[in-house]
């Protein structure tokens, strides 16, 4: 492991970045766009259901038609509340 003070520093401060952090996504998402999280462990897997819960927000031609549901897979990706 290499830490830098910077590193060091942004440690101390973990608590007062994740604050604004949720500060951020609590004023800034919203119905028609809400912040959305991905577990990125596995970045193939993330990037897939990425992609499936892009397709199954949208509306298009024949969507259903196959069968195959699109559903994203919940323990990947999570759609933060939106402010009230």
């Amino acid at each position: 492991w290499k830490l830098s003070t910077v590193d060091l520093q942004a440690q101390r401060k973990w608590d007062q970045f994740t604050h604004y952090k949720n500060e951020m996504f609590n004023r800034t998402g919203w119905e028609g766009a809400p912040w959305v999280s991905l577990k990125g462990n596995n970045k193939k897997k993330a990037r897939l259901e990425a992609m499936k819960y892009v397709l199954s927000s949208l509306e298009y031609d024949d969507k259903g038609k196959t069968g195959i549901h699109l559903d994203p897979d919940s323990s990947i990706v999570t759609v933060m509340s939106s402010p009230s």
